[in-house]
């Protein structure tokens, strides 16, 4: 597992420099279709003349074309290890949780409601791989972020700390508005779907009770009421 991982944030490096390298390269593609000279300007006589011999318009568009064509190809395989790496990240999990449960003394299930603990080994399991996909995914965009202040910082060093501060300065924000909030919405969500976990089962072992007493809108009010 962690060497997937590790494989994975060591492709999410290079995926990003790609990235960066095929954004960057549009401007020079439009640069030359609109002025010429000035492009040719930008490299040596040796290369210039390489390029000419070559037909600097058909160059550039190959180049910009392979590399797209490579980034996309490597974006695939990125993407491919990902599921991949999630799908044993699931697995692992789990394993690792039901194993868990399984090695309890038989007190644990007297104690602790069935119901959270099937929620637990079913819903927490994917919420927490889905957290950890979401964590790749801005992991990701950190990568490309840090790779054009890496630029910004070599060309324009005050620009890009006035840049740095003023991110930091909004993240700390964010992070305190929102720290509250989100614990809060997720120690309910938490209480919420094990009270759900815990009232369909109950349903379904008394439907033949709730028919005979026509129970049907108490249990819905209170299907949605836990929702």
């Amino acid at each position: 597992i962690k060497i997937s991982l590790y494989f994975l944030i060591f492709n999410l490096i290079i995926l990003s420099i790609l990235e960066f390298i095929s954004l960057g390269s549009i401007p020079f593609l439009i640069s030359f279709l609109l002025d010429q000279n000035s492009f040719n300007s930008f490299f040596s006589k040796d290369f210039n003349n390489y390029i000419q011999n070559f037909n600097s318009l058909n160059f550039i568009i190959y180049f910009v074309f392979i590399l797209f064509l490579l980034k996309s190809s490597f974006l695939s395989f990125v993407n491919y290890h990902e599921l991949k790496t999630i799908k044993v990240l699931r697995i692992f999990i789990s394993k690792k949780l039901f194993d868990l449960y399984v090695n309890k003394n038989y007190s644990f299930f007297l104690k602790n409601n069935h119901s959270v603990l099937a929620r637990n080994l079913i819903q927490e399991t994917d919420n927490c791989v889905g957290l950890i996909q979401s964590c790749v995914t801005v992991l990701r965009e950190i990568f490309l972020l840090l790779i054009i202040f890496t630029l910004i910082f070599i060309y324009k060093p005050f620009l890009s700390l006035i840049i740095l501060f003023f991110l930091t300065l909004f993240a700390v924000i964010f992070y305190i508005s929102t720290d509250k909030k989100l614990k809060s919405i997720a120690s309910k969500r938490i209480s919420s779907m094990g009270a759900l976990f815990k009232l369909i089962p109950q349903m379904f072992n008394l439907i033949k009770e709730i028919k005979i007493l026509k129970k049907e809108n108490f249990f819905l009010n209170k299907f949605f009421i836990t929702k």
